[in-house]
């Protein structure tokens, strides 16, 4: 390894300094550089040091921060991806009427489509004839045992096998048995004739919409649709709701608007999806037929029945009170009997079309909101007219 001779003039020494490269002279610097940088860069405190580190950690901290936010974000549109792909392959089957083959397919179809078009016969002919069949067996059976019983009795040896079981014999089994039998058959039939019984009639409006779709479309032929001119023997499995002539009324309404934006509003997707693409071909079965869904016609049902329990409660209220302030004269008094009339009148009629109250019920809440007008009257009139009056009564 190579050096240079330098000699101290001063101490009278010469000494050997080991060689330099360039490099370590630059990574290196002399004390003199290092004095004159200190000078003009000042001292370093040790809070210089310390922000120096913090800042090192801080922006360490940010990076990390910002790494967890990407992620968040990209794992998020992911799920969105995911769950937007999801909606587009989620499909609804529903049967459409114009792509069934037409015959009793179609009318199945067409009768499982909404609830309104459920009609089916009763067959209370036919009922009557089994349950007279299996009334007049059991009747048979029972003078057959009764006979048994009485012939058992009139002899003196077998007179008390009538007191037990015991001693029975295989005949008497059968013919209990043969009983049993029979009048289990009769049973079922009783029940099942009291519910079919049991259930709603077809409306008007319920059975036009079948009769005209049947008219129309000609499905089957003559001799298979005759079971739509049964009228009186056709049921419906609708189940009975209270407001179903308000229903009715609002289907009526929506079918009268001029405008099909409106009456999309009350049709879902998949009530859409039964007629969609139908087009105008005729005999298709999709001509005239307009489905609503359900629970939308129900909303508009139950906001009218709550416009109109207001109207009969505030409306003679408000009448009442302004007859109450007038002077007591035979003129308002025949008035305000006239508005009490009216007014409970139609509150009953009221509760007797869109409610399943009974008659005694009908009768017991017209007679509380007659007994509230009236005691409202006498509550209020500011000290005169017919509040005064009905106070002074009281």
């Amino acid at each position: 390894m190579g050096g240079t001779m330098s000699i101290d003039l001063e101490k009278g020494k010469i000494e050997d300094k080991p060689e330099t490269t360039v490099s370590e002279e630059i990574v290196q610097p002399s004390p003199s550089d290092r004095h004159l940088r200190h000078l003009k860069d000042g001292p370093k405190s040790p809070a210089t040091d310390a922000s120096s580190s913090t800042t090192l950690v801080g922006s360490k901290g940010f990076a990390a921060f910002f790494a967890t936010l990407r992620e968040v974000i990209v794992s998020r549109n992911s799920r969105q991806k995911s769950v937007a792909a999801a909606k587009e392959t989620k499909k609804y089957n529903v049967r459409q009427l114009h792509k069934m083959p037409n015959g009793y397919p179609r009318v199945a179809a067409f009768l499982d489509s909404d609830e309104n078009f459920m009609l089916y016969r009763r067959f209370g002919y036919l009922q009557s004839r089994l349950l007279l069949e299996k009334q007049d067996e059991l009747g048979k059976l029972e003078c057959d045992l009764d006979f048994m019983d009485r012939l058992e009795f009139d002899e003196d040896v077998r007179k008390e096998v009538l007191r037990t079981r015991e001693f029975q014999g295989q005949e008497r089994k059968d013919l209990l048995q043969k009983v049993e039998k029979t009048w289990i058959q009769y049973s079922n039939l009783v029940v099942a004739a009291r519910d079919m019984t049991a259930l709603n009639k077809p409306t008007s409006s319920e059975y036009d919409s079948l009769w005209w779709w049947m008219r129309d479309n000609k499905p089957l032929y003559a001799g298979d649709a005759m079971f739509v001119r049964e009228r009186e023997d056709l049921i419906t499995l609708r189940p009975g709701r209270e407001y179903a002539s308000l229903d009715a009324m609002v289907e009526k309404m929506l079918r009268w608007l001029p405008w099909p934006a409106i009456g999309n509003l009350f049709r879902s997707k998949e009530t859409r999806m039964k007629t969609e693409g139908a087009g105008d071909e005729p005999g298709n079965g999709t001509e005239g037929v307009v489905y609503y869904t359900r629970r939308r016609i129900e909303g508009v049902v139950n906001t009218i029945m709550i416009c109109m329990v207001l109207a009969i409660l505030i409306i003679p209220v408000y009448i009442l009170f302004h007859l109450s302030e007038r002077p007591q004269t035979t003129q308002n008094t025949a008035k305000c009997i006239g508005v009490l009339l009216v007014s409970t009148l139609a509150f009953a009629a009221g509760v007797s079309l869109f409610s399943r109250a009974k008659r005694h019920e009908v009768l017991a809440a017209s007679a509380g909101y007659c007994a509230l007008l009236v005691v409202f009257i006498g509550n209020v009139g500011g000290g005169h007219g017919y509040g005064s009056s009905f106070a002074n009564s009281g």
